[in-house]
């Protein structure tokens, strides 16, 4: 994706948003910006425990089938859904540990 209002002297608009890049054909960033994506990709992967991000995957699908059971979309995941779904999964005698605040 472009950012509007970013270009180049002819007024070619050059840059892209970074969400968009993991999508984005290799031919269209330069070798540069796919290094740094590579290396950030590369953090973020070892931010975590191998566990840590499973669980977090493995959570994710259980709230996407909660909203495809419902009708609702996951994303953008409005508070009031999550909130339900927290209290669902309580119901359903998942231990859900309290926030402190």
């Amino acid at each position: 994706m472009k950012l509007e209002g970013i270009g180049d002297a002819a007024g070619q608009d050059t840059r892209v948003a970074l969400g968009p890049l993991a999508a984005a054909s290799p031919a269209k960033i330069s070798p540069l910006l796919a290094d740094e994506i590579a290396a950030a990709r590369s953090y973020r992967r070892q931010a975590k425990a191998h566990n840590t991000i499973r669980a977090y995957a493995s959570d994710w699908r259980q709230f996407e089938a909660w909203c495809d059971e419902r009708g609702l979309d996951p994303l953008p995941a409005r508070p009031e859904a999550v909130a339900t779904y927290l209290v669902a999964r309580e119901q359903r005698d998942l231990k859900i540990l309290p926030v402190a605040a």
